[in-house]
């Protein structure tokens, strides 16, 4: 009882300032009523109520509609629904530059045309979502400071293009997220449909990449940034400072599962990437990957890992040994230049797998989407996958 009371007064401490600052919400629509079909126990799903302590966690098994709508969007996610969301706008570099730092961390995404969008977390922070259409497709955009973790969904799912909104419903101390077109509830770290009219279905995550600002400016010249809401919050807080040492003594922001609590394989918050090939989830903790290229083989599949760290922080990205043509490609790291390139050919890579110069210059690597988060969440949300502590070539 003495931890849970301190989990919950932790819990509650992490959000007030963000939930202080937010406006009131204008009433969602009503939802279209479509029944809803659990892939696990609901009452392992808990819905922050945000009343008093004693009782601010729900059971999902034991809400009511009413705590479950006043839960949502505490965090106002970006979309085209008003009155759920925020519009969606964008800057230029320039102007996002007046106010990011060099070294302030985005996420980024280029569409096929190879127009490019930064998305700092520092906005994500307050937001945890941004839905857009970028070239043709349908994007989701997530972060969360819970699992320290970014992705980059298509919308498409079933026939649909949906929207998401942030849900209030924790499962394992990873946020959920619901869709605005069935209701369903989403698990934000791997985008599988856990309660709803089709568990179990998987959004399909694209590629991009988390570096800090300067840098993706370097590879994207061209790139605009997700604008600010103006007199919002104060978008240079950091309310997940010190979230991490926190996490890793036991203290979550939510209660978390038993296997995730027994669990000593690694520290709670150590950062692992997570690669999935197929059926075939492998998971790499982020220290045991060096600078340059990691050759390892998930199932049946040869992939690069490629890390570089820039001003302290690994930068990640996984790709197959071919261009997307079909064309095999043979990298070699050059430490000095800090570059990737064909040894058949000289063709010189940025980490993202776009070919700067030489003979496939303009042409891409074959990306596998993947991403990184905090070792518990990567243990609650795959209980099938394989960690990789010590890593050789295949």
């Amino acid at each position: 009882m003495e931890m849970r009371s301190r989990t919950l007064a932790f819990c509650m401490l992490l959000l007030i300032g963000l939930l202080l600052a937010l406006p009131v919400l204008a009433q969602e629509p009503p939802a279209t009523e479509i029944p809803l079909t659990p892939i696990i126990a609901l009452d392992e799903l808990m819905v922050d109520s945000f009343s008093n302590f004693s009782s601010r966690l729900v059971p999902y098994s034991q809400v009511t509609d009413e705590v479950l709508r006043s839960a949502r969007n505490r965090l106002r996610p970006f979309c085209a629904q008003a009155p759920v969301c925020l519009p969606v706008a964008y800057e230029s570099a320039a102007n996002a530059s007046t106010w990011l730092q060099p070294d302030s961390l985005v996420i980024g995404y280029s569409d096929a045309s190879g127009q490019a969008y930064a998305y700092p977390l520092q906005i994500m922070l307050f937001h945890g979502l941004v839905n857009d259409v970028i070239g043709d497709e349908p994007i989701l955009v997530v972060y969360s400071m819970y699992t320290n973790h970014a992705s980059v969904y298509s919308r498409r799912s079933d026939g649909q293009i949906l929207e998401f909104g942030n849900s209030g419903i924790y499962y394992s101390s990873i946020p959920l997220m619901y869709d605005l077109q069935t209701e369903s509830q989403w698990l934000q770290l791997n985008g599988q449909q856990l309660v709803g009219s089709v568990p179990g279905q998987q959004l399909e995550l694209l590629p991009f990449v988390v570096m800090p600002w300067l840098d993706w400016q370097a590879i994207h010249p061209n790139t605009v940034s997700l604008a600010r809401r103006a007199n919002y919050v104060d978008y240079r807080n950091n309310p997940a400072a010190n979230y991490r040492t926190s996490v890793n003594l036991g203290r979550f922001a939510f209660p978390v599962t038993r296997t995730v609590q027994a669990d000593r394989q690694l520290r709670y918050a150590d950062q692992v990437y997570v690669v999935t090939v197929g059926d075939e989830t492998a998971v790499f903790p982020v220290n045991a990957l060096a600078d340059g290229i990691t050759p390892v083989r998930i199932g049946d599949t040869d992939v690069l890992l490629l890390r570089q760290t820039v001003g302290g922080e690994p930068v990640l990205a996984s790709h197959l040994p071919l261009l997307e043509d079909g064309t095999p490609v043979m990298l070699v790291y050059d430490e000095v230049a800090v570059e990737w390139w064909d040894r058949e050919t000289g063709t010189v890579f940025e980490i993202t797998g776009q070919a700067i110069s030489g003979q496939f210059s303009g042409q891409r690597i074959v990306s596998v989407p993947a991403t990184s988060m905090y070792w518990f969440a990567a243990l609650a949300a795959y209980p099938n996958l394989t960690l990789y502590s010590e890593i050789t070539a295949p």
